[in-house]
Parts: C-alpha cells; sequence; structure tokens
C-alpha cells in the first residue's frame, strides 16, 4: 500500500506544481490533489 501512494503522490505532484516561478496558472485541482489519500481511506476500511 505504500507503494502504491508514494508513487501516486509523486505523480500527482509532478502534474500538480509547475517549477516556474514566473508561472501564476494552476494545472489541477484540489479534489485532485486529495486523490493521494485514496490508498489509505481505503486500507482504513479493508483492514479494519
Amino acid at each position: 500500500m505504500l507503494p502504491v501512494s508514494g508513487l501516486l503522490a509523486f505523480g500527482l505532484s509532478v502534474f500538480l506544481f509547475s517549477w516556474d516561478s514566473r508561472n501564476t496558472s494552476r494545472r489541477g485541482s484540489f479534489w485532485l490533489a486529495l486523490l493521494v489519500l485514496l490508498p489509505y481511506v481505503v486500507g482504513i476500511f479493508l483492514l479494519k
């Protein structure tokens, strides 16, 4: 579960964050960033 969430977090960070300091536009949404928590939420209910 941890490697999956780590890869998901890395993939979303590459997609959501632009390293150009002059870029003021946002590429992703808040809800897409919260997707990184999905493996943990699923794990809570499956490992209960």
